[in-house]
């Protein structure tokens, strides 16, 4: 009767120190880059940076349910550097997009926004439907080629960022 009462009070002190130990060491394998405290974009766009510009939010959004709609990108593109910069052509795949004033400048310290009035940015021909991913190319006249792949989404999405 002692035994069984022994072995009872070590499997009990054992599963006790286990649970202990495991509540304790949880958290750390994740080390001090858990991806929780990464900074991360809380957007459905994608961010990139080519020497003095950075692009944010950069999405390519279907317009309509027709097959050869158009489709527009979007992105903000902030310049850091200490001239202006010109963005002198963007392409959705293959597919040269249409800038709505052929180039758009880029002013220093300035958030420009693409794919809005005055800078409307279209593009055809590409065949790609909300859902799918695609590459755009963006060409700035200082900074240079930058590309990223980024998701099309449905006019809908856009807006309300879901």
């Amino acid at each position: 009767m002692i035994r069984s009462h022994r072995r009872a009070t070590v499997a009990a002190g054992a599963g006790a120190a286990a649970l202990l130990l495991s509540t304790t060491l949880t958290g750390c394998g994740a080390g001090f880059d858990a991806a929780t405290t990464q900074p991360y974009n809380p957007t459905n766009g994608t961010m990139g940076q080519v020497g003095n510009i950075t692009l944010q939010n950069v999405v390519v959004v279907q317009t309509s349910a027709l097959p050869d709609a158009p489709l527009d990108v979007q992105a903000g593109i902030v310049n850091i550097g200490d001239v202006t910069d010109v963005l002198t052509d963007a392409k959705v795949g293959a597919q040269t997009v249409k800038l709505a004033d052929g180039v758009v400048p880029i002013p220093v310290r300035t958030n420009v926004a693409i794919g809005t009035d005055p800078n409307l940015a279209t593009v055809t021909g590409v065949g790609a439907t909300a859902g799918q991913l695609v590459t755009v190319t963006f060409t700035f006249r200082d900074a240079g080629v930058v590309s990223l792949t980024t998701s099309v989404l449905t006019q809908l999405n856009a807006l309300t960022g879901s």
